[in-house]
C-alpha cells in the first residue's frame, strides 16, 4: 500500500504541539444508491493510520509533537480499524466525549461537517469538502454556523489552483471509472450491446469515465459521444481519440434532443466551482432515450445536471432534488434507470480513502505546522487570508495559496465568505438569508 505524500521543507520549530482530530463521516450519504435505495452512509475516511504516522513523523522532525485525536469507528468502513489508529499513538473519543478534549487546531472529516462537530472545542481549522454550491439550511455547516467553534472553514473542492485541484481531482476519477462500471454493469443486466453513450463534460471525471468505458466495456458500446464547452479540453480529447472511430467529440454547453436521442446511457460531470450544477439535459430530451437505458448524475454534488419544468433547484435540499427528478423521470414510462448518488468513490471505500489521504495530508500538515508556529488556529486562519507568505520557501508558499483559494469561511467577529467560492448570486443569497435568520453578522472577501 503506497501511502506517501510530500511533505515541504520548512523552517525548523523547537518545543512546539499541534493537535489533530481525525472525524468521522458515517452521517453523510444522501441520495439514491445503484439500486435506487436511499441514504447510504459513507463509507471512506480522510486519512488511514499509515498517513497519520508520515503527518507525524514530519512534524516532529520539524520541532512540533502532534497530539491525535479520532472519533471512534472513522474508518471501521473503509477496513481501517481503531486499532490500527491506537497502534500509531492515536487517542480515540466517542461523540459525546468531543467536548472534553483540548480544542483541537485542525479537524478533518473527508465530507462536510455533520452536527455532532458541533460538540468540539474551538476555536479550530475545519478542512474537508464542503458541497459550497448547494447550502442547505439543515446541513452540518450550518449547525457550525450557528456554534461559531471555527476559526476557518477550508472546502476540499476548491483547495488548489483554477486548473489544478488536487484533493477534489483525487475523487473525480473514481467517480468516473465508477459511473461507467455501473453502466456498463446495466448493459449486461439488460442485454444491450452497441450502446450508444453519453458523456456530459470532458474534465476530470468525464475523461476517467471514457478511459474506463474502453478499459472495461468496449464489448458494449458502439458509440461514445463527449460534449465538452472548453474548446482547448475538446481538441485535447479530439487529438488523444482521433484513431478510435467509436469515440466522438464535440463542442457544447448542453446535451441537445438529436446528441440524446436513442442514447443508452447518459453520464452527467459538469461542475463549475461555488455553484450549482449546470443544467445539460432537460427531461423532454431524456423521453428521447432508449427505453431500459440508465443516467448517471454525477454532477448530483451540486444539485445536478437534470432540469425540471418549473422546479428551482436551489430552493430544496439534496434529497428532494434527487426524489423530484427521480419521480419525473419515473413517469416517463421508460424503465430508464436513475443514479444520483452524490458520493461515488465510497462504492471503493479503501482505494479512495488511500488516494484522499495522498492528496490532503501535505495540507493538513500545513495546517498544523503553521498553527504550531503562529500559536493557535485563529492565528493561522488569519495569516492564510492575509495571503503573505514571502517567508516561506515556493514550495511551502504554493501549499499555502492553495489553502487561501480554498478558504470558504473565515470567522473572527463576524462570519466572512469567500466570494471566489460562493459566487453564485442564489446560492449567495442562501447564506446571507441564513446568517440574517439566525441573527449572525456577515461580510464577504476575495
Amino acid at each position: 500500500m503506497n501511502n506517501s505524500s510530500k511533505f515541504p521543507e520548512v523552517e525548523k520549530l523547537s518545543g512546539k504541539k499541534a493537535i489533530f482530530l481525525l472525524g468521522t463521516d458515517q452521517y453523510i450519504g444522501e441520495g439514491l444508491d445503484e439500486d435506487g435505495h436511499s441514504k447510504e452512509i459513507e463509507t471512506r475516511v480522510g486519512v488511514v493510520p499509515e498517513q497519520v504516522k508520515a503527518m507525524r513523523n514530519w512534524l516532529e522532525s520539524n520541532g512540533v509533537a502532534l497530539d491525535f485525536f479520532f472519533v471512534k469507528g472513522a474508518g471501521t468502513r473503509a477496513d481501517f480499524l481503531d486499532t490500527a489508529y491506537l497502534e500509531i499513538g492515536g487517542q480515540v473519543l466517542f461523540e459525546h466525549q468531543l467536548s472534553t478534549m483540548p480544542a483541537p487546531h485542525v479537524v478533518h472529516a473527508l465530507k462536510e461537517p455533520s452536527a455532532y462537530e458541533t460538540f468540539i472545542p474551538g476555536p479550530f481549522l475545519r478542512i474537508g469538502a464542503l458541497h459550497s454550491g448547494a447550502f442547505d439550511y439543515t446541513s452540518g455547516v450550518a449547525f457550525l454556523f450557528k456554534r461559531r467553534n471555527f476559526s476557518a472553514i477550508f472546502d476540499g473542492s476548491n483547495i488548489g489552483t483554477e486548473r489544478n485541484i488536487p484533493i477534489r481531482g483525487a475523487m473525480s476519477v473514481f467517480a468516473g471509472e465508477i459511473a461507467t462500471e455501473f453502466s456498463v454493469k446495466h448493459f449486461n443486466a439488460n442485454q444491450i450491446s452497441n450502446a450508444k453513450v453519453i458523456i456530459s463534460g470532458g474534465g476530470v471525471v468525464g475523461r476517467a469515465s471514457l478511459k474506463e468505458f474502453i478499459r472495461i466495456g468496449e464489448d458494449n458500446y458502439g458509440e461514445i459521444l463527449v460534449v465538452e464547452p472548453n474548446e482547448n479540453t475538446v481538441a485535447s480529447l479530439a487529438e488523444n481519440y482521433k484513431d478510435n472511430p467509436k469515440i466522438k467529440i464535440v463542442k457544447g454547453s448542453a446535451l441537445n434532443t438529436e446528441q440524446v436521442k436513442n442514447a443508452n446511457a447518459v453520464i452527467l460531470t459538469a461542475f463549475i466551482k461555488g455553484q450549482s450544477a449546470p443544467d445539460v439535459l432537460m427531461l423532454s430530451d431524456i423521453k428521447e432515450m432508449s427505453d431500459d437505458s440508465i443516467i448517471v448524475d454525477v454532477s448530483i454534488d451540486e444539485r445536478g445536471g437534470i432540469k425540471l419544468d418549473n422546479f428551482t433547484k436551489e430552493n430544496y435540499s439534496l434529497p428532494e432534488i434527487v426524489s423530484k427528478i427521480s419521480e419525473a423521470i419515473s413517469k416517463l414510462g421508460k424503465r430508464i434507470k436513475y443514479i444520483a448518488d452524490d458520493h461515488l468513490p465510497k462504492h471503493k471505500p479503501k482505494k479512495a480513502s488511500i488516494a484522499h489521504g495522498q492528496a490532503i495530508t501535505p495540507y493538513i500538515s500545513i495546517l498544523l505546522y503553521c498553527s504550531a508556529r503562529l500559536g493557535g488556529a485563529s492565528q493561522t486562519a488569519k495569516y492564510i487570508l492575509g495571503g503573505d507568505f514571502s517567508d516561506q520557501n515556493d514550495e511551502t508558499r504554493e501549499i499555502l495559496q492553495h489553502l487561501k483559494n480554498g478558504l470558504a469561511f473565515y470567522s473572527p467577529a463576524r462570519i466572512e465568505f469567500n466570494e471566489t467560492i460562493i459566487s453564485d448570486e442564489d446560492n449567495k443569497n442562501s447564506y446571507k438569508n441564513f446568517f440574517r435568520a439566525n441573527s449572525i453578522e456577515c461580510d464577504s472577501f476575495e
